[in-house]
Parts: structure tokens; C-alpha cells; sequence
């Protein structure tokens, strides 16, 4: 890594380890707790546990697993890591940037490893408002380098 990429992505341990492991002990307790304490049929708390699971990893694969593990900008492209695969995307590839609920989504003009989706974890940012830092600096470059093609 070089002195010229900053990094624009935040930690993902959160999205893809904690809330996997938060969910299934919490799972584990309600279990217990059901058949422990309460008149209620064994089956009744299985199922129930059977269909928020499914819930959860429905909604867990659709949005926090397709969550790249590292985003650097590099000057005229952005330099993706996941999983120790690395791939450059260039700014003049990139179509739409977008920011919804601490992830950053960036559609690509050509098909990626990751995807043409590829969606990273903002930074923290301590102020609260509807736009990123990251997509504040990067929509002007990205207009840039797709004007410049």
C-alpha cells in the first residue's frame, strides 16, 4: 500500500461477525428461556425460532454480506478488497454512488468479482446529516473522470 491511498471505508466486523453471533445467542436465550420458564410447547418455540432465523439470514445475505471489506481511494480509481481478492475500479467506471443507512453503494459500469453493486461500510462520522464526507469528495471527481472519457 502506498502513501497516495487513503482509506474510505469503515470497519465491517460489526456487520458481518457481530450481528451474526448477537443473533444467534440471542436465539439460544429465547430458546431456553421458552422452554424453561414457559407453558408453551416445545414445537411452538422451534418453529417460531426456525422462521426468525430464516428472516434473519434472508435479510443478513441481501444486505450485510455482499459488504466488501476494504475500500481505498487511489486518485482516478478506488482499489476494492474482499476476502484477499483485490480489484481497481476506476472513477470513470463508476455510474452512481449512494449512501443509505451507514453503507455506501457504488454501481459500476462493468461486472466486478463483487459484482456491478459493490457496497462497503461508511466511516463513522459524528455529525448527523443525509450526505457522507466520502460521497461529498468523490461525486465531483467521479463527474470528472467520466467527462474527461
Amino acid at each position: 500500500m502506498t502513501n497516495d491511498m487513503k482509506k474510505i471505508s469503515g470497519n465491517t466486523f460489526l456487520y458481518k461477525k457481530a450481528y451474526p453471533a448477537i443473533f444467534i445467542i440471542a436465539a439460544a436465550g429465547i430458546v431456553y428461556i421458552g422452554l424453561k420458564d414457559m407453558n408453551v410447547s416445545p414445537f411452538v418455540i422451534v418453529g417460531a425460532m426456525v422462521l426468525n432465523a430464516i428472516v434473519f439470514f434472508t435479510l443478513y445475505r441481501q444486505f450485510f454480506l455482499p459488504m466488501v471489506d476494504t475500500v481505498y481511494d487511489c486518485g482516478d480509481s478506488l482499489l476494492v478488497q474482499n476476502s484477499g481478492q483485490d480489484v481497481r475500479v476506476p472513477l470513470s467506471d463508476v455510474v452512481n454512488l449512494s449512501f443509505q443507512h451507514s453503507v455506501i453503494v457504488l454501481d459500476v459500469r462493468t461486472d466486478t468479482p463483487f459484482g456491478k453493486k459493490i457496497k462497503f461500510a461508511a466511516p463513522n462520522q459524528h455529525i448527523v446529516s443525509t450526505e457522507h464526507p466520502v460521497i461529498v469528495e468523490l461525486l465531483p471527481r467521479i463527474d470528472q473522470a467520466r467527462g474527461s472519457k
